[in-house]
């Protein structure tokens, strides 16, 4: 369980990998799941719940798969930026504030 951080409760960097499953982040300042660089692990069945930003967030050229995640109640459910390259499946993304997804590819 990650909650209440000042930033987020699992951040992703460099050429990171792995699989982050089964984890709870909620109340974070910033992302529940946040990835930058060029990270790729694998995200599956976490519940990210009430963060002031996104659910999970990819930015630069980060990737990899979101399977199977709920994202609710974050300001996005996921976010993903213009040169991300994430594989989106079986998420379940529901009344987040702005979008349950932004997708700027």
């Amino acid at each position: 369980t990650c909650k209440g951080n000042k930033g987020s409760g699992i951040a992703y960097f460099g050429s990171a990998g792995g699989t982050a499953k089964g984890n709870t982040c909620t109340g974070n300042e910033n992302c529940g799941i946040y990835l930058a660089e060029q990270a790729k692990p694998t995200l599956e069945s976490n519940t990210c719940v009430g963060n002031r930003e996104a659910g999970i967030a990819y930015f630069d050229a980060s990737g990899g798969t979101a399977r199977n995640n709920e994202c609710a109640r974050n300001k996005v459910g996921i976010y993903v930026a213009r040169t991300a390259r994430p594989t989106l499946t079986g998420n379940n993304c529901y009344s987040n504030t702005e979008d349950n997804i932004r997708d700027l590819r």
